[in-house]
Order: C-alpha cells, then structure tokens, then sequence
C-alpha cells in the first residue's frame, strides 16, 4: 500500500515538474517575441494614429454637414444575422468566435455596409426614405489581398438606402462626389475613380452558359488571357478578353466596347462620368469593364479611388440592393490608405513647461501649441533644459514665451 501511494505521489511530481518546464519554455518563447503581431495586423504609431483619427473625423464632419447621420453599429454580431443575405465572399472573410453568454456564433465584422443595411431593414424600418447614414470604425478580416495585405483597417463611408429607381442615378453620382469630397478634405490631391460594370461578367458567361467559378475570376482578375481559355469556351473568351483589354479612360473604353454593353449600361455610364467631370474638373476618370473583385453585392456601375503611386485603393462604392429588399448607393475610404497618400509627415513640437510656470497652461493652448510638463525636480535653467530635450521638446516656456532649445 505504501508503495502504490508514492508511486502516485511520483507521477503527480514528475507531470507537475514537466507542466512547469513546459510553461517556463512557453514564457521564454513569449518574451523572445513579445513585438511580434499576426500576419496583417499591426501598431499604428505617432504621428500616424492621430492623422488618422484627424482624418477620420474631418470627413465625417463633411459628411454631417451634408445631411448623414451617424451611425455606430457593434463590432460583433451574430453570424445568422450579419451574414443571412451576404456574398459567399464576404462570408468567407469574416472571423467568427462563440458567444460564452448565449453560446451563438458571432462574427466580427469585416465590412460595414452590411451593418447598415441590417439597421435600415430592422430598427430604421419605420423612418423615411431614403436614409442618409454615415459610419467609421475599425474592420478585420481574415485575410489581406496582395493589393491589401492589412486585415484590420478602419472605414469611413456613407449610405443612401430605400432610394426609388428615377433616384438611383442622381444617388450614385451624389455618393461618389462626397467620396471625392472626403479625398480633398484628407488633404489628397489628383484622384483617379476607375469606373466598374458590376455583373457584366456574369452575364457574358450567362449568355453562353458558362459558369463564372471562382478559376476563372482569378483569371480575369491576373489579365491573363491563357488562363481565360482554359477556364472559359470559345465566344466566351472573345469577349471577356475584349472586357479586359478596353480598360482606359472612360471614353474611349466605351467606344471599344459598344458591341458587349447593353445602351442603359453605355448610358448609365456616361451620364454618371459626366456629371463627376462637371463636378469635379481636376478628377480623372477611367473604365475598367472587367473588374469584378469587392463588388460582390454590387450592381448597375460602382466605383473606384485610386491615387497616384499608392499602393491599393483609397476606397470604393457604387449602387446595391439592402437586405434584397431596398436599392442603396454608398461609398467607403481606407483611412490607411488615405494616410499613406498624404506622405511622411514631421512628428508634433512640443513646449515644455516647467512645473513653476503651470498657471500658464491655458495661455500656451490657446496659443495653438502642444505641451508637455515637467515631471523632475530640477529648477535651474540647465536641468530645466537637459529634462526638455530629454522629453524631445523644441522649446521650453520662459514665462512669456516658447523659447527654442
């Protein structure tokens, strides 16, 4: 009996010995690599954080004044919920996590047009149309692409929802123009907006009956012609190649496409290219008939921001159906996106104040400067300086005035 106890005994010590060993190596691991973030995520630092807070806010300010209202929906949401009408692409991006209190799987959201439609079919049911609602928040998915490799960004946009169909036009065109507007506020100058034809891929392939899989829209997607034949039959491929060669400048991408577009499609596009060159002279507008990547729930003509030499798009939009019930027109911008087109910028100046001069505080904000305070405990000039410079201030207040270091 004696022997069978310490020989239980001996294997609780040697399995509590080998889960401290395994949580000592654990640990060491963890502090080897305690910066490093997942594939697509990462710290938005100084200057850049407060950039894109300033962005964010000066464009959702624009769009206060223009008649949407704000909106803040939740970062989760149930997944039969969010996710009962959407794209099967949308459906895969999207995290999903159990709920501990009602046991229900929940995703986090990674996109919030959706979420705005879910709050115009359900809670704003009983308000007037069409709805102006505006958003910004964070977003993540479970994967980047290799134009957009971050999966946690944050948007900003606008939706017109439950709009009548003589109002559909004059609502995308509208969409677009704050969307541009949003780009000037970040400070952003020459815009490029690549005008899209959601679904006239599909329906080449309808008119052949040929499935639009998921091969071959990558290979629409690559430009590559070869990969289209192997994916697609003959007349099929004529026309898909002809979509993905007219792509240029809107007018004459519609010339060379006469034959493919339907007139409400060549009309359509026209008077919305019209109205934004009216609208916004200095713009650039081009047409791309054979883009179909993020217009999943997209139809009639979408769009897309781009600015010169920066990677990805600034944001895109265009018109849809809500829910499956009501027609709608939005835009979203990629903050970091609109940050990486404004270029590098100088970190903030600050004052410092000395501890003796605190009284001062108000004179020197309302004067427009930053400051920082003193936190030592020195009171002669030279300490005073040595702990300014410390703290990566450019100047020190006097009593009267900020005094270059």
């Amino acid at each position: 009996m004696v022997l069978l106890v310490l020989w239980v005994l001996r294997i609780v010590f040697e399995s509590c010995l080998s889960m401290t060993k395994e949580t000592t190596n654990t640990r060491s691991i963890d502090d080897a690599n305690v910066g490093l973030l997942p594939i697509g995520l990462e710290d938005q630092l100084p200057p850049d954080a407060e950039r894109e807070a300033a962005v964010l806010e000066n464009i959702m300010r624009m769009l206060g004044e223009e008649g949407f209202d704000r909106v803040k929906p939740p970062l989760l949401e149930f997944e039969q919920t969010l996710l009962a009408t959407a794209p099967a692409k949308l459906r895969r991006r999207s995290f999903r996590v159990v709920d501990p209190l009602s046991r229900e799987t929940l995703v986090l959201r990674s996109d919030m047009t959706g979420q705005v439609a879910r709050m115009a079919a359900t809670r704003l049911s009983a308000v007037s149309r069409p709805l102006r609602l505006s958003y910004g928040g964070q977003v993540v998915r479970v994967s980047g692409s290799d134009l957009r490799p971050e999966r946690q960004f944050t948007q900003v946009g606008a939706e017109i929802i439950g709009l009548a169909d003589h109002e559909k036009v004059a609502a995308v065109v509208e969409v677009a123009s704050l969307a541009l507007k949003g780009i000037a506020r970040a400070g952003i100058g020459h815009t490029v907006v690549d005008l899209v034809v959601p679904g006239l891929v599909e329906r080449i392939c309808q008119t052949y009956q040929h499935d639009l899989d998921d091969d071959l829209l990558a290979a629409i997607a690559a430009r590559d012609p070869q990969m289209v034949a192997a994916h697609a039959c003959g007349k099929c491929v004529k026309e898909l190649e002809a979509l993905m060669t007219a792509a240029g400048p809107w007018r004459d991408s519609l010339r060379r496409l006469e034959s493919l577009m339907g007139q409400a499609d060549i009309e359509l596009i026209t008077q919305v290219a019209q109205t934004i060159e009216a609208r916004h002279p200095g713009v650039e507008i081009t047409l791309d008939p054979a883009e179909t990547r993020g217009f999943d729930y997209h139809e009639g003509i979408g769009f897309v921001f781009f600015a010169p030499s920066v990677r990805g798009e600034l944001g895109r939009g265009g018109a849809y159906t809500a829910e499956n019930t009501e027609t709608g027109a939005g835009f979203t911008l990629y903050l970091d996106s609109l940050v990486r087109a404004l270029g590098p910028q100088k970190p903030a100046e600050y004052v410092f104040l000395p501890s003796a001069m605190a009284d001062d505080l108000d004179r020197i904000l309302t004067s427009g400067r930053r400051v920082r305070h003193q936190l030592g405990l020195a009171t002669d000039d030279v300490g005073l300086r040595q702990e300014a410079k410390r703290m990566n201030c450019v100047s020190i207040w006097d009593g009267n005035q900020a005094v270059k270091l």
